[in-house]
């Protein structure tokens, strides 16, 4: 797994004229662990949102978003920041959400252009929605003179940023992830804006769910023997909000089942004692669903293990794990009955990685799983690098040119720019 590192730099005072880039994500371990209390592994990616963001003479935030048009936001309406139902689930809601956080902060808004720009594949699972919030937070607060920490300043000064008019990464993920759910509409959880705004490999603990436990992760040699893939499923999952919101509300209907307001507020063996009762008031999918949370749970520490111990053959061993976790248990891979790219995509990685890399102990050498929150958009592959040109070509030929990306992990988080500085 290569690791892409750069410096973080934000000029101080206030400047007309800033670049802000905020990275994608990808989750390396802990599916939907993050909204009923569990651990994941996240890293940033080398893939970025940009904004060029200037100061203007007007009174309007005017936005141009590549691949979303131009839109302007009133700033001398009195109800600008008021959410809107005509406008869920589109690129203005994220921008009047995130200024609307902003107000409330104590920002002084003032009319200013964004150009934002990105190479981040929209509907495949690389949070390309948490980076634009957060890349707009960023541009809207340092334009106004605010000081927007990179997670490298955090790191320098141990967490203690003595700034009166600043904000933390953490500061900007939580506004992210308000707007994201109140204007946006998609009632996600918080980690993939602190993955963004953080950025390197990082381990977050949500028993605490709005204040995660945020730590980093130094990827062992080991790692350097593999290449970590995405492959495209052929379908993005734009569209599958409602089957997330259904995954997080099952297991949420099974901690219910219990009295306690997290999975992770009771034992697997006391659920699985009682699994019955769930059955029975909820259903088999609502009791297969908690019961993917406990085994994804295991599944994580056991990973963040074998990272300790310099071994990343248990790794990927134990991502193999997970994506029949995924597929039987929690059953996010595709909708059955409708459209099943995402599991043909998932068989036919497994399928190669089988020809490719069966050894002597019948364990496969690489690992293909459901990424993200599943339900399309890519596979997650992690093959040894001289596997890497075959197993693309193959699957290339099976699901079509340019299915296949090769991620760096460890990308840094947001970073502010002056250029005129």
């Amino acid at each position: 797994m290569d690791i892409a590192s750069s410096e973080h730099h934000q000029a101080s005072g206030t400047i007309d004229h800033y670049r802000i880039s905020v990275p994608g994500r990808t989750e390396v371990a802990g599916n939907h662990q993050d909204h009923q209390g569990g651990c994941v592994i996240a890293s940033a990616i080398d893939r970025r949102i940009t904004c060029d963001a200037h100061l203007n003479s007007g009174t309007r935030i005017h936005v141009r978003s590549q691949g979303h048009g131009e839109f302007d936001i009133n700033l001398a309406n009195p109800n600008c920041w008021t959410s809107r139902a005509s406008e869920r689930q589109t690129t203005i809601s994220l921008v009047r959400g995130m200024a609307a956080q902003l107000m409330q902060q104590g920002v002084e808004l003032r009319g200013c252009t964004l150009d934002i720009s990105s190479d981040i594949p929209s509907g495949a699972g690389l949070s390309s929605s948490a980076a634009f919030e957060l890349c707009v937070g960023a541009a809207l607060a340092a334009l106004c003179g605010w000081h927007v920490v990179s997670a490298q300043e955090m790191r320098e000064q141990h967490g203690l940023i003595d700034h009166e008019r600043s904000l933390t990464p953490l500061h900007l993920a939580q506004m992210a992830l308000h707007a994201e759910r109140a204007f946006f509409g998609k009632p996600c959880g918080i980690m993939d804006q602190i993955a963004c705004a953080f950025g390197g490999v990082i381990h977050m603990d949500f028993s605490n769910r709005v204040n995660p436990i945020v730590s980093d992760i130094k990827l062992p040699p080991s790692c350097d023997g593999y290449t970590y893939l995405l492959v495209s499923c052929g379908s993005g999952h734009e569209d599958a909000t409602d089957a997330f919101a259904g995954v997080a509300q099952d297991m949420q209907d099974a901690a219910d089942a219990f009295g306690v307001a997290q999975l992770r507020d009771i034992t697997m063996e006391r659920y699985v004692d009682e699994i019955g009762r769930v059955r029975t008031e909820y259903g088999d999918l609502v009791a297969l669903r908690g019961l993917a949370f406990f085994e994804e749970f295991g599944l994580v520490a056991r990973r963040v293990e074998a990272l300790r111990r310099d071994d990343a053959r248990s790794f990927v061993y134990l991502t193999n794990r997970s994506s029949i976790v995924s597929a039987e248990h929690l059953q996010n891979v595709g909708f059955p009955g409708e459209h099943e790219d995402a599991m043909v995509a998932l068989a036919l990685c497994q399928r190669v990685l089988a020809e490719l890399t069966i050894p002597k102990d019948g364990r496969l050498c690489g690992s293909a799983r459901i990424h993200g929150g599943g339900f399309g958009g890519t596979i997650q592959v992690i093959v040894p690098n001289e596997l890497v040109d075959p197993f693309a070509e193959r699957i290339n030929d099976l699901l079509g040119e340019r299915s296949c990306t090769l991620v760096r992990l460890g990308a840094p988080g947001i970073m502010v720019e002056a250029p005129s500085a």
